[in-house]
């Protein structure tokens, strides 16, 4: 995608913190956003495709919209053994969300809890690492008198890889 620019959202809703990742076997893109009808919310996530060669853009996904979603990040695969990118968010008072989402169909699974605490903010995700696809997710959790940052692995389908460690203390 060479030249001007490709609209991404097209509502009259407000849309906010995009995130991108690169799917390499299906050569697409995977942008996703929060959007909301106020600048106060209530937010959702919402995703679409975009095509590296082309600038084509799939239609609108709604990820998630059963609370307030905020804070998403989104990994790619860079592998040719899948066709999915996996997408997080931060549901407030909830934890940290994650979805899969299928660029064959345009989809998004159903999302799965990688957190439950309502202390767990600020998601992001590394992109895929080697052939077995490896994710992190990564988030800060308030302490009572500090914040610290926890990670946890998981398998391009969302698979839980041993169990959350934590990685640093903020005082």
């Amino acid at each position: 995608l060479i030249g001007g620019f490709v609209g991404v959202t097209n509502s009259a809703d407000i849309s906010l913190s995009p995130a991108v990742g690169n799917v390499a076997v299906t050569d697409q893109f995977v942008i996703a956003w929060q959007t909301g009808p106020t600048i106060f919310g209530p937010w959702d996530i919402e995703a679409r495709m975009l095509d590296a060669a082309t600038g084509a853009t799939s239609s609108i996904v709604t990820v998630a919209n059963a609370a307030a979603e905020i804070s998403v990040d989104v990994s790619g695969e860079r592998s040719s053994a899948d066709n999915d990118a996996l997408i997080v968010w931060q549901e407030v008072g909830g934890g940290i969300r994650a979805a899969q989402f299928q660029t064959s169909t345009n989809s998004a699974f159903t999302p799965v809890s990688i957190t439950t605490s309502a202390t767990d903010t600020e998601p992001a995700i590394s992109k895929s690492g080697g052939t077995v696809g490896r994710h992190v997710i990564v988030w800060t959790q308030q302490q009572a008198t500090s914040k610290a940052v926890f990670a946890q692995a998981v398998t391009r389908n969302l698979g839980m890889i041993d169990v959350a460690i934590g990685v640093a203390n903020f005082v």
